[in-house]
């Protein structure tokens, strides 16, 4: 708890180092390694001088790279990734691995990643590193973009690499960025009992953490084998807006995480339609808008809208829309389907999410299937699945869910 306690101060002095730029630093890479506008380089940040000694693994992919917004302030007209940063200051990077959707990002969700001489992929044969890729490693740094829902696979893996370095003696760094959902929290807390790659801790749906406090969160509260041996330090961004604190966005331009969410909109639906994975229904892939965007051949469209109004969701339209799918469920085939559009980003994901599938078991009780095993790992517990399938009403459970989040929210890890 103390070596807890130390590294968060040491977050707070770095922040308050940067206070006085007036510059926001959306990301803990630019904290890592500064920007001469003098020489015009970035160089390696005096603090972190100790990293010219070590031999390093990189934990990155497509998203690993200088925000957009800080690259225009600079001047800068093409990106400039992770990999340069270090490789330009000459640290030693003995080894790179990649998640989910692979090093470039272009691999289907759920797609086997193969490895290659240059990367060694986390998510084919293995999800975390063997034993022999880390004998040649004293530090793994992790910099990847999260989306901040509970189901999105980015922070499994480096959940996964954070128990192997504390089993091989490895420090582990996280570079911070930015949660693009603020800190609003959703949706189900997840049952150990169900946990798995799209679910791994007892944390709501929308968690409302950055990785960093997701990392922390992870060690105070031993959800790793040997928690206690970690060396954990997370390098914090800086100069956030002022209400990221108190639960809004620190408003850096979005930039696509993976081949199915391309904008924040999709990332915020994300938090309630990602469990129609779970069953028979079309979540759009294979279209240009995931979903927001579902259906299945058989789908009553039309009425499905007419229940869905009567619930009057705030800044919500339903909008009857066929498609087609190139790829995933129902590829090839025409299916009925309903395109979900909002005016602003303060719509409850979860609960429409939630409501659609409840709505589409009621009108289609025949034909709408439930993955049971793959839902419940979504949703966190077989609670949602048996409440539709019984026909109960869902005001009780949103009301425990409400109740369970207030307590997370005493609970969960916040170092901005």
């Amino acid at each position: 708890m103390i070596i807890n306690i130390i590294k968060n101060i040491f977050l707070i002095f770095l922040m308050s180092c940067f206070a006085f730029s007036g510059h926001i630093r959306s990301a803990g890479l630019t904290t890592l390694f500064e920007y001469s506008q003098e020489k015009q380089v970035f160089y390696l940040n005096n603090n972190f001088k100790f990293l010219k000694n070590k031999k390093i693994g990189l934990i990155i992919n497509h998203t690993s790279k200088v925000p957009i917004n800080e690259l225009r302030e600079y001047g800068f007209n093409s990106p400039i990734t992770t990999f340069d940063l270090f490789k330009n200051t000459d640290l030693n990077v003995v080894r790179i691995f990649s998640p989910e959707h692979g090093f470039s990002g272009q691999y289907a969700a759920g797609e086997e990643v193969p490895s290659t001489s240059d990367v060694v992929s986390l998510y084919g044969k293995d999800k975390s590193p063997r034993d022999e890729y880390l004998k040649d490693i004293d530090v793994l740094i992790f910099d990847i973009q999260d989306i901040g829902a509970r189901y999105y696979t980015y922070l499994s893996t480096m959940q996964l690499c954070m128990e192997k370095a504390a089993q091989n003696n490895v420090d582990f760094i996280v570079l911070d960025r930015p949660n693009p959902l603020g800190r609003k929290i959703e949706g189900a807390i997840l049952d150990l009992n169900y946990k798995s790659f799209v679910g791994m801790n007892p944390i709501p749906a929308r968690h409302g953490m950055t990785a960093g406090e997701i990392a922390i969160f992870i060690k105070e509260n031993k959800l790793i084998k040997s928690a206690a041996d970690l060396s954990l330090q997370v390098i914090s961004g800086t100069n956030w807006d002022q209400d990221y604190s108190v639960g809004g966005r620190c408003k850096v331009e979005f930039e696509q995480t993976s081949p199915n969410i391309p904008s924040l909109e999709h990332a915020l639906i994300y938090i309630g339609t990602c469990l129609l994975e779970g069953t028979n229904i079309s979540e759009g892939r294979g279209t240009d808008n995931p979903f927001k965007l579902f259906g299945a051949p058989w789908l009553d469209s039309e009425e499905l809208i007419k229940a869905l109004n009567q619930f009057n969701f705030k800044d919500v339209d339903f909008i009857e829309k066929s498609f087609t799918p190139s790829s995933s469920k129902f590829k090839g085939e025409k299916c009925n389907g309903v395109q979900i559009e909002f005016s602003n980003l303060n719509i409850d994901a979860f609960k429409i999410g939630v409501t659609i599938i409840n709505e589409i078991y009621k009108k289609h009780p025949d034909k709408f299937e439930f993955k049971d095993n793959f839902f419940d790992k979504l949703y966190g517990s077989s609670d949602l699945r048996l409440a539709i399938s019984n026909g109960k009403s869902l005001d009780d459970l949103f009301n425990e869910i409400d109740i369970q989040n207030v307590d997370f929210s005493k609970k969960m890890v916040t170092i901005y």
